[in-house]
């Protein structure tokens, strides 16, 4: 599948998740990667610092109901691999995220796979992650950069990452995985949201 498709795809997911929580009452702001200049895009996604993968990776699409005590963060991402189901999660992201859990950040987590039909909608609260199969760091990364990478996915996910050829397709940038078992046991994103909000509502004064 072709970047301009695999795109599409991402943004729609986007578009369904953002109209979802707009009928839900909630208002929504975003200041991603994607969401900025494209040169400065274009620079960011070929950088290797901390600083230039942070920026790449970091969730910064937020939802607050201005009558209930709920915000949080969210994140998307689009399986467009007919040949295997699992999914793959930017380690940057995962290590970000566990810093957040540690200081009580929500984020949530929405997963579709449109490879399969019907389609594949799943998510989860970055607190209750699935176990991570492995994480994986392609070979671009070298030198103290790839030791930087590999210690914080040492302390933050509590795993040894293995090394792995330069793929084709995307990033290149150090990965985790989600087994397709693990995610056939998760509910839709869109009944994790409405069960945070009727939780808010038990929990109100």
């Amino acid at each position: 599948m072709s970047f301009a498709a695999r795109s599409e795809h991402h943004g729609r997911l986007e578009d369904d998740v953002a109209a979802f929580l707009r009928e839900q009452g909630f208002l929504l702001a975003s200041a991603t990667y994607h969401d900025v200049a494209k040169e400065v895009a274009a620079i960011l996604r070929w950088r290797t610092s901390p600083t230039a993968t942070y920026l790449r990776h970091r969730a910064d699409r937020i939802a607050v109901h201005p009558t209930m005590p709920v915000e949080f963060e969210w994140e998307c991402k689009t399986h467009t691999n007919p040949r295997l189901h699992d999914c793959c999660i930017d380690a940057d992201q995962l290590v970000e995220y566990a810093t957040k859990v540690d200081r009580g950040i929500l984020c949530l987590f929405c997963y579709r796979d449109v490879t399969l039909t019907p389609m594949v909608e799943v998510g989860f609260w970055m607190h209750l992650m699935p176990p991570l199969r492995e994480v994986r760091v392609p070979e671009r990364w070298t030198g103290e950069v790839r030791e930087q990478k590999s210690a914080a996915i040492r302390e933050w996910l509590g795993m040894e990452p293995v090394g792995c050829r330069n793929s084709e397709r995307g990033s290149n940038d150090p990965f985790g995985i989600i087994d397709a078992r693990e995610l056939s046991r998760l509910p839709d994103w869109r009944d994790q949201v409405l069960d945070r909000m009727e939780a808010a509502r038990w929990s109100a004064p």
